[in-house]
């Protein structure tokens, strides 16, 4: 089962930096507004939710490029990390997300196996349309 982790961090990694760079791979930093590149940028998870909590690691909602200082230095800019979400999202579903992550979970191998061909497909699929 660590294989599969460590094969869908990494593809999740990558989806949520294709899904947030425009077709040349360049974005900007959900938090602070840097210029990044797909290569420059990192996988920021929503720092109120641990990376630990297995329901949403791989939610593709709630991660977003940021820069390594905001991602690492910062601790994720929780602060400027959860308005930007409720901007975007809505404080509802934010409410909501934050309320079910408090709920135990665990992945079955094969749910991993099919997120794995999920995020192959979109990756490839995202590609498509990129310079990177």
């Amino acid at each position: 089962m660590k294989n599969l982790d460590k094969t869908l961090d990494d593809l999740h990694s990558k989806l949520i930096r294709l899904k947030n760079t425009n077709e040349n791979g360049n974005g900007q930093c959900y938090t602070c507004g840097d210029k990044l590149t797909y290569h420059t940028s990192e996988c920021g998870h929503y720092p109120y939710i641990g990376r630990g909590n297995m329901m949403f690691r791989w939610n593709t909602e709630i991660h977003k490029i940021q820069c390594n200082n905001c991602n690492c230095f910062n601790d994720g800019e929780p602060e400027r990390f959860r308005d930007n979400l409720i901007n975007e999202i809505g404080a509802e579903r934010l409410a909501k997300i934050e309320f079910d992550s408090r709920k135990p979970y665990k992945w079955f191998k094969s749910d991993k196996k099919q997120l794995i061909k999920e995020f192959r497909s979109k990756i490839k699929e995202l590609l498509k349309d990129k310079t990177i």
